[in-house]
């Protein structure tokens, strides 16, 4: 929303030149990563402590791997 350039530009893996938008990164190091998930669940404990858990979905080193499983790339 800034007009100023930001240095760390949001940024979507590419798959087999394709760009994979199940993820996002965000920086370097350190760096934010954020991803689709299922079964997103927050439960908070009788002294306010929150806690999340979830299932995570295919991610791109996945996907890439499995297409060089099925091409028989070594």
């Amino acid at each position: 929303m800034r007009k100023q350039a930001q240095p760390y530009t949001a940024e979507f893996p590419m798959i087999e030149g394709v760009r994979w938008t199940g993820q996002i990164i965000c920086g370097h190091n350190p760096w934010l990563l954020a991803r689709l998930v299922d079964n997103l669940i927050v439960n908070i404990d009788a002294d306010g402590n929150e806690a999340a858990s979830w299932t995570d979905r295919v991610q791109a080193a996945e996907i890439t791997e499995q297409i060089r499983q099925m091409r028989g790339d070594d």
